[in-house]
């Protein structure tokens, strides 16, 4: 149909692509209701029927507003579930730290895992791993020099447990640049008057 542009034999596509997120980072998974951040992966390793889901359950974290990020293990005995971010770039960002409101529930032989990829996901580094229960909430926090200018970073959150497990709940994800005021003032050579100050200050370059 040359009016419509269309031919026989041809199959139509719809993709979503996928952006490549900026630095500073925020998500609070508040977006749409009950869907993962667009281009975020749930993987359940192992079958267990059990995966990452956005939303709230009777035992998820406190002190955060809507939804949030949670693995609840149920009735399963043995998981291995992982949630992926899409790709974040860090060009430009010097040491660059990560925060994140987490609950954990421990079980013996289970565990929560936070790592970062910069190859694809190819091969992962390990920030953290939790073996106990937490606050609820609590703020886990690290600064990760190794992700400076990186152009393809990825962040992933990983539950395992043997026999059986608990759950863990995340909310209010925040990347920003750890660089510190002082390094600002000697790499930009800022001068501060005066100094010291006490309520207010001249910031000249």
């Amino acid at each position: 149909d040359e009016e419509n542009n269309y031919s026989f034999h041809v199959i139509a596509e719809a993709t979503t692509l996928c952006e490549i997120m900026a630095i500073p980072f925020e998500e609070n998974f508040d977006e749409v209701s009950g869907l993962l951040p667009t281009c975020w992966e749930s993987i359940d390793n192992n079958s267990s029927g059990v995966e990452w889901s956005i939303g709230s359950f009777s035992n998820g974290i406190e002190g955060t507003t809507g939804d949030y990020l949670f693995f609840d293990v149920g009735t399963a005995m043995s998981t291995d579930s992982e949630i992926i971010t899409s790709y974040m770039d860090f060009s430009g960002v010097d040491s660059p730290k990560i925060s994140f409101k987490n609950y954990y529930r421990h079980r013996s032989n289970a565990a929560g895992y936070f790592y970062y990829s910069i190859d694809g996901g190819d091969s992962w580094v390990l920030v953290a791993k939790w073996e106990e229960d937490t606050n609820n909430y609590d703020l886990f926090s690290a600064t990760i020099p190794e992700l400076s200018n990186q152009p393809l970073v990825l962040f992933k959150w990983r539950y395992t447990c043997l026999t059986a497990g608990y759950y863990w709940s995340i909310d209010d994800v925040s990347i920003s640049s750890a660089t510190s005021i002082e390094s600002i003032f000697a790499k930009e050579q800022i001068k501060v008057f005066p100094n010291p100050f006490n309520n207010t200050m001249s910031i000249k370059g």
